[in-house]
């Protein structure tokens, strides 16, 4: 796989879209799992992919999930989409607005890790804090 860790038709497969990612979203989705599992110790192959099919299946998971908020936070900047619609009422005023779609779009922007992402990872013994002894 090299610098990316899914295939564009592992997210089509794992999302129910016929809508390809570009490879683009996928490498930066890839790139905050990969910068995520700094620190952590796994087998993995010549090109830094995990070996143990548990750790493979975690890794592919977050990617996902973190391909899933890049392409909404794309969508977003585009103009594609906006968000749900937030009313609100005062008196006999009433207020339509779009609001912000999900935190996870700015964790994104930041390069961090989703929710998802973080939980797959952290399911499978995946976390990257660094234990110092002595």
């Amino acid at each position: 796989m090299g610098r990316t860790l899914i295939y564009p038709n592992d997210y089509a497969h794992w999302s129910g879209t016929t809508t390809m990612p570009s490879t683009a979203q996928i490498e930066r989705a890839s790139l905050h799992v990969r910068s995520a599992l700094r620190g952590c110790i796994f087998e993995a192959d010549a090109y830094g992919n995990p070996t143990d099919p548990d750790t493979l299946a975690a890794v592919t998971s977050a990617t996902l999930h973190q391909l899933a908020a890049v392409i909404e936070s794309d969508r977003v900047a585009s103009g594609e989409s906006l968000g749900p619609i937030t009313s609100a009422s005062i008196g006999s005023a009433s207020y339509q607005t779009k609001g912000a779609p999900s935190t996870n779009l700015d964790r994104v922007a930041a390069g961090a890790l989703t929710a998802d992402a973080a939980e797959a990872l952290a399911e499978a013994g995946l976390s990257s804090r660094v234990i110092v002894r002595g």
